[in-house]
């Protein structure tokens, strides 16, 4: 199993005395309390990717310590980060713990601004949309229908993005940034394939706040269906997610 998430891109910064210049950033998500055969998806990783300039480490509340130790000062770690050291002022390094709040502080090195955090998640969730297929596009004259009636030549298939767990709880350490809630009391997804989504949202929620203990209902209404044919209501206390509109249309029958 992999025990971190790991993705790079490349980012114009001001480095002191040599002007503007293009950087590797080279990003860690860790989700998990244990992180083993990291050094492994390290070492694996550089056989064919660039050596990075900027190092971004990113952890939760409740694995922030054992992250710290991992990257510490005489760590065993950076012989596995080719040409990568310990920077004593942090100029390159900077680990980050996300709090249930959607709120990151700074564990090692200065914490970046929101714009920058911003960033890091965009291009990680691209990264993870791309290379899992999330947007399928019909061969010679077939195409697709929507839920909407609609009609397609390109399909999202957001089930098809949720394949590892590393990245799946990426993507719902984003969830935890924008949906800022310690707790609530039902979810409905409109789709069963985003299911893992909401799970892991929801752990992650409970790993952070130990006072969450209530469980929390987890349901999908069938895309159009339950607005369709049925009629549906919801407390207050409720969160939805919706896995990807073409239209926006089911957004806006929701909000009606």
């Amino acid at each position: 199993m992999k025990s971190c998430y790991l993705y790079s891109f490349y980012k114009e910064v001001l480095v002191k005395d040599k002007g503007m210049q293009m950087q590797n950033h080279l990003v860690i998500f860790f989700p998990y309390k244990t992180h083993t055969e990291v050094e492994l998806q390290l070492r694996d990783y550089f056989h064919n990717s660039t050596l990075p300039d900027q190092l971004i480490i990113l952890c939760l509340e409740f694995n922030k310590d054992s992250i710290k130790k991992l990257f510490e000062k005489d760590s065993s770690i950076y012989d596995y980060i080719p040409k990568f050291e310990f920077d004593e002022n942090h100029h390159n390094l900077c680990l980050l713990a996300l709090n249930c709040l959607g709120e990151f502080t700074s564990v090692i090195g200065k914490c970046p601004a929101d714009s920058y955090i911003n960033e890091i998640y965009n291009r990680g969730l691209i990264k993870i949309f791309i290379n899992n297929g999330g947007l399928i596009v019909s061969q010679t004259a077939n195409h697709f229908v929507f839920p909407s009636g609609k009609h397609s030549n390109r399909f999202l298939r957001t089930g098809n993005v949720l394949i590892n767990g590393n990245e799946i709880f990426f993507i719902a350490s984003a969830l935890i940034r924008y949906f800022k809630r310690d707790k609530f009391d039902a979810l409905y997804s409109d789709t069963s394939s985003i299911n893992s989504l909401a799970f892991a949202y929801i752990n992650l929620l409970k790993e952070l706040n130990p006072e969450f203990t209530e469980s929390v209902l987890v349901e999908s209404f069938g895309s159009y269906t339950m607005f369709e044919k049925l009629k549906f209501k919801a407390k207050r206390n409720t969160i939805f997610l919706v896995s990807s509109s073409t239209s926006g249309s089911i957004l806006k029958r929701m909000t009606d």
